[in-house]
């Protein structure tokens, strides 16, 4: 009978001491290695995701960092994604050694996991571009217009950013333009990507206000200066009016014409038929005479004159596009 009451007092100190919770039931003893909740997607950095990039994790600190580094599988590339499954996970929780039994795991059966990256923007890119055409190109800003630009968004992993744009060589900035644009992150070489645009170039060139002659020396009202797009024009259109002074047509124009160098003779001092000036110096005296250039001739070159006076052929050097000067 006491034996009885004995062990009936000590059933009911047992349920009072697991009541209060200072002895755990068998269960609750089993120890655990942490809570791992991992997440439906991710972003990561780097070459390899770890655990720690993809999960919460609680438990004890020194736990918590050796599963921070738990390595799952090899990382995508920026911008690219790649599936991890819960059977990876727990098969890389293996390889390091811990009991998947003593962990709480929470995690779905598929993980989507991106690599990280920063996005160059189609407008970033065209800002890139514009700004090496006006660096680069040999026309007056205010003269161009940039259209039809084309490119696609680049993805770069995280890091510094330096780029630089190279194009063909002998490139003249304008009509169509295609450029590669390469990108380094960190200083390592990364991604090149292709840009296009359109270059239009507004100048005045120069036109035929009226017929000319051919053979006829032009004078200023013969030509007007109008605005054109450079890259519809021919080659050869004068867009400096200076370099037609004293130009004389090699063929007949009409009135509208868009002028070339190729439609007149090479510029020269003196032509054949310019009426000059004959000087002629001497120690005693110098005297100035009228005459006419029998060929065409350049500064310091010496030309056949004939004096309009005398009708006699001298030979002097050109010394201007007016004088011609004999020496004694």
């Amino acid at each position: 009978m006491k034996i009885a009451k004995t062990v009936c007092r000590c059933a009911w100190v047992m349920l009072f001491v697991l009541g209060m919770g200072i002895i755990a039931p068998s269960t609750a003893a089993a120890s655990t290695d942490g809570r791992i909740t991992v997440s439906q997607e991710a972003r990561v950095q780097g070459d390899t995701i770890r655990l720690g990039d993809i999960a919460t994790l609680e438990g004890e600190l020194g736990v918590i960092h050796k599963l921070e580094s738990v390595p799952v599988g090899r990382a995508p590339l920026a911008g690219k994604e790649r599936r991890v499954s819960r059977e990876q996970i727990v098969a890389a929780l293996r390889q390091q050694g811990f009991d998947a039994k003593n962990i709480d795991l929470s995690c779905p059966r598929e993980i989507k996991v991106l690599g990280d990256y920063q996005e160059v923007s189609i407008e970033d890119l065209e800002a890139i571009i514009r700004s090496h055409i006006f660096a680069n190109m040999p026309w007056e800003k205010h003269a161009v217009v940039i259209e039809n630009f084309t490119a696609k968004p680049v993805q770069l992993p995280l890091g510094d950013i330096t780029h630089h744009v190279v194009v063909q060589p002998g490139e003249d900035y304008l009509g169509k333009f295609n450029a590669d644009v390469i990108f380094k992150v960190n200083g390592c070489e990364i991604q090149r990507t292709r840009a296009s645009a359109v270059i239009r170039v507004t100048v005045p060139v120069a036109v035929s206000a009226k017929a000319i002659d051919r053979h006829a020396l032009l004078s200023p009202e013969a030509i007007i200066m109008e605005p054109k797009d450079l890259a519809t024009l021919p080659k050869g259109v004068i867009t400096d009016i200076n370099c037609l002074t004293n130009r004389r047509a090699k063929i007949s124009i009409t009135a509208g014409t868009l002028l070339r160098q190729d439609m007149f003779e090479a510029d020269t001092d003196i032509r054949r038929g310019d009426i000059v000036t004959i000087s002629l110096t001497t120690p005693l005296f110098s005297i100035t005479v009228p005459g006419e250039a029998l060929e065409s001739g350049n500064r310091g070159e010496v030309i056949p004159v004939a004096n309009l006076s005398s009708k006699n052929k001298v030979y002097g050097s050109v010394k201007n596009n007016k004088e011609v000067e004999v020496r004694y």
